[in-house]
């Protein structure tokens, strides 16, 4: 079946099956909303169980009832709830894209304003002080680029140095510019 949200969209693994019953699917939602490292179908089923309003008591202990077993295996929730979380993954790494975008753009326009500020126009600086901005933007935005580097486990690595902090002009040589 399409996506909810998009009714024209193509069938996606974690949407319902054509032959998967609501109770089924509803099941599936459970254990696809299991963070992926505690996902178990024993997980679900307490879920599940919770959420039919079962005593805390009927739920300790309680084993997956053999329907819900074979509703894991006929429709396949591993393999549709590992396609979920690369979807997810996905999603956010083109939000963080983005973001890394607007910050881009948004810290080469400040460059500019600064630049602006301090002379009015870029063909008006001293070379020192082209030099000093010119390098002030590549700075940052290879620190952007290695701070959002993926390191090989596909995690963001986070750098806190600030390499662009020794390029400031000192007080001799700026007042020379």
């Amino acid at each position: 079946m399409p996506d909810a949200e998009n009714p024209l969209s193509t069938p996606q693994p974690w949407d319902r099956l054509p032959d998967e019953s609501a109770k089924a699917h509803g099941a599936f939602v459970l254990y696809r909303s299991l963070p992926s490292m505690g996902r178990y179908v024993r997980s679900a089923y307490v879920l599940y169980l919770k959420e039919q309003g079962r005593d805390q008591s009927d739920i300790i202990g309680a084993k997956p009832h053999p329907a819900f077993r074979k509703w894991s295996k006929d429709y396949q929730w591993e393999e549709r709830a590992a396609a979920w979380d690369q979807h997810q993954l996905g999603l956010e790494l083109d939000a963080v894209k983005e973001q890394r975008s607007r910050i881009r753009i948004a810290a080469h326009d400040g460059i500019l304003t600064g630049i602006r500020k301090q002379n009015g126009r870029i063909d008006e600086l001293s070379p020192y002080n082209l030099s000093f901005w010119i390098s002030t933007l590549v700075g940052l935005l290879k620190y952007m680029d290695e701070a959002g580097a993926s390191s090989s486990d596909g995690t963001q690595e986070v750098s806190y140095s600030d390499p662009w902090m020794e390029a400031e002009p000192q007080p001799s040589e700026a007042a020379d510019a």
